[in-house]
């Protein structure tokens, strides 16, 4: 009889325990609501351990085996691939809004409006070919054009400038948190020797690769003992608690992002890939086409302007320099030539 009761009373301490403890969990989950990053957990219950007796089996009551969490590994990995397509584009759409404003087309302080003005100037002249105050309103306005030029080709590069700062700042960020990615790994193995999961811990991590996935596009897999790998466009950066570093690099005038252990990374989307989008592609373009037509100026302009005579008797005088060969005329260098500055009136 004594026996009997003992386990009674056993297995209605285990209940009330074990009740007692998913009580818990839920007063825990109640408490955190609201905290972002937080995933539901459950405690699981399941049978006590029977023992045997002569009659058969009998049941110990019931036990908590485990605390996990609510989460589902599939939506994971969309949103963390959304997340870097976004975060990339928009990466990509701040730089350019930032250029528009330099540009400052349409405007009246746009490089269309100076052009205008320049043109302008030489429709005047064009009515009174003999006009000293036309003549110098010309060289005037010509002077501005370069000028704008070389504050456009000026900004353009303080915009380069931090667009580098930004994405190594970017970078920066990305190897803090691998390097905790990683930490935790150890830590949830360590929980995961013992027999028990860390939600808690699980959560940070998870949280970690959200933000993680905002910088670059990754690939997570889990791995044995509760730890995970993590790639970067097949590349492993986290391996348990192993994490290797990025860097930027450049040759000429390519910017790319490289590991530790010199694997370059082909990354696409995230703030970085938006950045090296917008260093390698959308400044480069925007350079270019600057340069061009900068240099269609140059050509056009000194065609015409070759052709004339001035008051003084010359002939064959370009308007602006074209340094000898039209290909090494940029925006940076744009300028009048050294016979018009001289004399605007030759």
């Amino acid at each position: 009889m004594s026996a009997s009761l003992n386990g009674i009373l056993s297995v209605a301490k285990t209940g009330l325990l074990s009740q007692q403890l998913a009580l818990q969990v839920v007063s825990h989950n109640l408490a955190n609501a609201t905290t972002e990053g937080y995933s539901r957990q459950r405690a699981e219950l399941v049978p006590g351990v029977p023992i045997l007796l002569p009659q058969g089996l009998l049941g110990t009551g019931v036990r908590v085996a485990d605390i996990t969490r609510a989460r589902d590994a599939h939506l994971d990995l969309v949103y963390r691939r959304e997340s870097a397509i976004f975060h990339g584009l928009a990466t990509e759409h701040d730089a350019l809004a930032a250029v528009e404003l330099a540009l400052g087309e349409p405007g009246a302080s746009s490089l269309g409006s100076t052009l205008g003005a320049f043109w302008d100037a030489w429709s005047d002249l064009s009515n009174d070919p003999i006009s000293p105050t036309a003549r110098v309103v010309v060289v005037a306005r010509g002077r501005q054009l370069s000028e704008h030029f070389h504050r456009v080709d000026g900004a353009l590069d303080a915009l380069r400038t931090q667009a580098v700062a930004r994405l190594q700042g970017t970078l920066s960020e990305v190897n803090r948190i691998l390097g905790e990615v990683a930490g935790l790994n150890a830590e949830i193995a360590g929980a995961a020797a013992l027999g028990v999961s860390a939600p808690d811990l699980q959560d940070r991590r998870d949280d970690l690769l959200d933000t993680l996935s905002q910088y670059v596009p990754i690939d997570v897999t889990p791995r044995g003992t509760a730890g995970i790998g993590v790639a970067i466009n097949g590349v492993s950066v986290v391996e348990g608690s192993l994490s290797q570093t990025v860097s930027l690099s450049a040759v000429g005038s390519v910017w790319s992002v490289q590991t530790s252990g010199g694997l370059t990374l082909g990354v696409s989307s995230g703030e970085v890939g938006g950045a090296l989008e917008v260093l390698n592609d959308d400044f480069a373009t925007l350079r270019a086409e600057l340069d061009r037509l900068a240099q269609g100026i140059v050509e056009r302009v000194n065609a015409i302007h070759a052709t004339g005579v001035s008051p003084l008797g010359a002939s064959g005088v370009n308007f602006f320099d074209d340094f000898g060969n039209l290909a090494t005329v940029t925006a940076a260098n744009f300028s009048l030539d050294g016979a018009i500055v001289a004399n605007s009136l030759a």
